[in-house]
């Protein structure tokens, strides 16, 4: 039941933001987009996340029992792989910006 009170609260909000972005940028002169296809994202995006947020109910629920114990040994490994990755893309966003 709160699941979809959620859900509409979430569509009726982004609903009114869309209708916002098509009053605000159709309105001026020196628009970026047109304000259809604004409002047209802005209210898709919102229809999915209620959609999301009214089916959470229904999904499958994580088994706890058989969630893997969690091993110090892999822990290390891992964050020192993950921010390498973190480091790489930083370092291909900077090198981005450079060239703008």
């Amino acid at each position: 039941m709160w699941a979809f009170i959620a859900a509409i609260i979430v569509l009726g909000l982004t609903q009114v933001v869309s209708i916002i972005l098509a009053f605000r940028y159709g309105l001026s002169d020196n628009q970026t987009l047109p304000p259809s296809t604004a409002a047209k994202k802005t209210s898709a995006i919102g229809a999915l996340i209620a959609i999301a947020i009214a089916a959470s109910p229904w999904l499958p629920e994580p088994l706890l029992a058989l969630a893997p114990q969690f091993d110090a040994a892999h822990f290390l490994p891992f964050l020192a792989l993950f921010l390498a990755a973190l480091f790489a893309a930083l370092l291909a966003l900077v090198q981005r910006l450079e060239k703008l």
